[in-house]
C-alpha cells in the first residue's frame, strides 16, 4: 500500500513473487520503501530506498493514510504475512503505527496506540480527509488479530486523528449482507459541507462467517456517505460502465468547478477466471457531483 508526503511515495506492506527451480517463491515485503518523485525516473531505471521497518508488524493490505500536518503517516489492520521464513503472531488488539521521516532515504517507525474497542481486518479500504480516516469493509480470521471472531468487519469505521476517537457506524445502505472488500474509498472534501466518503466497486457476498460466494459490486452505483451525520446515499452512475472487476487501482483530485475526479485503472476480473480483453485495459474516469464515467481508450502496457 502507498502514500504520498510531499514529493516522497511511500510503500509498505504486501508480497511479491520470484521464479526458482521448484516454481514461483512468495516472499514479503519486510521492509518499508520510498520513492523520491521531484525528479524524473523510467521504469528500467528507477530506485527505491529501503528503510528498517523496527518492531512495526509486517503485513498484508494494511490501512495506510497520511497523518494531518503531512509528515509523517499511519497505518492499521491487515494480515500478517506467511510468506517466505516469516513467522509472526497477529496482535491482541488492532494497533496503530506511525511513521515518521527523518529523509527522503530514511525514517523511524512508532507504535503510535491502540484500538481496543475493535477487531483487527484485511482487505478494507480507507481514505483520509478532515482530520479523520475512514476505514470500510474488510474480514477479520486468525491472522489479523487474536481473536476467535472470523467473519466480515461489519461497518465504516471513522478514527478522529485530533481526539484520538474511534467510532463504528453501519455500512448497511451501501453493503446490506456486511461483506465489502477490495473496491475504492476516497474522500471528497469539496461536497457535504465537511467532505464525503465515496465508495465503488469490490465485492460482496451472502450473509454469514465466510466469503464464500463473492460478487461484483456494479460500477453502475456509487456509496456516498457524510460522516458527520453517518447517513449513506446510493446514487447511480450515467455514461460508458467499465466491466466488474476487483482490486483495481484508482486515484481521486479535485477537479475544475467543484468537481472531484477519479482516475480507474482496470485490471483484473479476480473471480472468474476470465481472459481480459485488451479493451477492457484502460483508464476509465468518474466525475462527481455528476457521477458520469467515461472511458480514457485503451492502455498500451501489458497488465494481468
Amino acid at each position: 500500500m502507498g502514500v504520498l508526503l510531499g514529493e516522497t511515495l511511500y510503500i509498505d506492506g504486501g508480497e511479491f513473487t520470484y521464479s526458482s527451480a521448484d516454481g514461483p517463491v512468495p516472499y514479503p515485503y519486510n521492509s518499508t520503501y520510498s520513492l523520491d518523485l521531484s525528479s524524473s525516473w523510467s521504469p528500467e531505471n528507477v530506485q527505491f530506498n529501503k528503510i528498517d521497518k523496527g518492531d512495526s508488524p509486517v503485513f498484508n493490505t494494511p490501512n495506510i493514510w497520511p497523518a494531518p500536518d503531512g509528515k509523517s503517516f499511519y497505518t492499521i489492520n491487515g494480515d500478517i504475512t506467511l510468506a517466505g521464513q516469516h513467522r509472526a503472531d497477529p496482535p491482541a488488539v488492532p494497533e496503530l503505527w506511525e511513521f515518521i521521516p527523518a529523509d527522503v532515504t530514511d525514517g523511524t517507525w512508532r507504535r503510535a496506540g491502540y484500538a481496543t474497542s475493535l477487531i483487527g481486518s484485511t482487505r478494507s479500504k480507507s481514505a483520509f480527509g478532515n482530520g479523520s480516516v475512514h476505514i470500510l469493509g474488510g474480514f477479520n480470521f486468525d491472522r489479523t488479530t487474536v481473536t476467535d471472531h472470523i467473519g466480515t468487519a461489519d461497518g465504516i469505521i471513522s478514527y478522529d486523528m485530533q481526539t484520538g476517537q474511534w467510532q463504528n457506524r453501519s455500512m448497511g445502505p451501501f453493503a446490506p449482507s456486511g461483506w465489502w472488500l477490495d473496491g475504492h474509498l476516497h474522500f471528497v472534501e469539496n461536497l457535504g459541507g465537511s467532505g464525503i466518503v465515496l465508495a465503488f466497486g469490490g465485492v460482496t457476498d451472502q450473509p454469514g462467517t465466510e466469503p464464500t460466494q463473492q460478487s461484483f459490486v456494479s460500477f453502475k452505483n456509487v456509496g456516498l456517505f457524510n460522516p458527520e451525520t453517518g447517513e449513506w446515499r446510493n446514487q447511480s452512475t450515467a455514461g460508458t460502465v467499465p466491466p466488474d472487476r476487483r482490486l483495481a487501482c484508482s486515484v481521486g483530485v479535485a477537479g475544475d468547478n467543484d468537481t472531484y475526479e477519479v482516475c480507474l485503472f482496470v485490471s483484473n476480473n479476480g473471480i472468474e477466471k476470465l481472459t481480459v480483453n485488451a479493451a477492457d485495459i484502460c483508464s476509465w474516469w468518474l466525475r462527481i457531483p455528476e457521477c458520469e464515467r467515461y472511458a480514457n481508450g485503451a492502455s498500451s502496457h501489458n497488465r494481468p
